[in-house]
C-alpha cells in the first residue's frame, strides 16, 4: 500500500533570505539567517519600513554640557 501523505521538504537551507529577511541587518546579520529555533520569514516591503534616523534621548544632557564639565 502506498502512502499518499505529502512528504515534507527535508532539504536544509544554508543561506538566508538576505535583505528580504526580517532578521537582516547590514552589520550583524547580512545574510538574514534566523536565530536557532526560529523559522525564516520574509517581510512584506509594502508594510515594513525601517526607521533609519534615530533621535538620541539623553534625559536633558547635551554635548555642550559635557564639554563644560570636562574643562
Amino acid at each position: 500500500m502506498s502512502d499518499n501523505k505529502p512528504k515534507e521538504d527535508t532539504k536544509k537551507v544554508d543561506g538566508g533570505l538576505g535583505r528580504k529577511s526580517i532578521f537582516y541587518d547590514p552589520d550583524w546579520n547580512p545574510k538574514g539567517i534566523p536565530p536557532p529555533g526560529e523559522r525564516q520569514i520574509a517581510y512584506n516591503p509594502a508594510t515594513f519600513k525601517r526607521k533609519i534616523e534615530l533621535k538620541p534621548r539623553l534625559a536633558g544632557l547635551s554635548p555642550e554640557k559635557w564639554k563644560k564639565q570636562e574643562e
